[in-house]
């Protein structure tokens, strides 16, 4: 097997998430399946603690974090302005 598609075969591999209390950034973006930058602007929003170099966050707060997450459908969309936009029955087709 040719050595790129062993290495994009290791890389498609999910590694299991810790069980700890507290996960690092990229234990963090696996549990939650999310991109690094969306990780980093919710930061202020939860429990992180810097360990030397490494961030962990509390898996508590990522939890917490994407139970306030809008649901998807009618009952969670909103607009910019922050509304809940009103479900309209649709009209009856005219038939030909």
């Amino acid at each position: 097997m040719p050595r790129h598609k062993l290495w994009r075969a290791a890389e498609a591999r999910i590694e299991p998430v810790k069980v700890g209390a507290y996960l690092n950034v990229e234990e963090a973006l696996a549990y939650l399946g999310i991109d690094r930058t969306r990780l980093y602007k919710s930061m202020d929003k939860l429990d992180a603690r810097k360990a030397g170099r490494r961030t962990l966050i509390s898996r508590k707060s990522l939890d917490r974090w994407f139970a306030r997450l809008p649901k998807v459908g009618p009952e969670g969309r909103r607009n910019r302005y922050g509304h809940t936009p009103k479900v309209i029955a649709a009209a009856p087709h005219a038939t030909l």
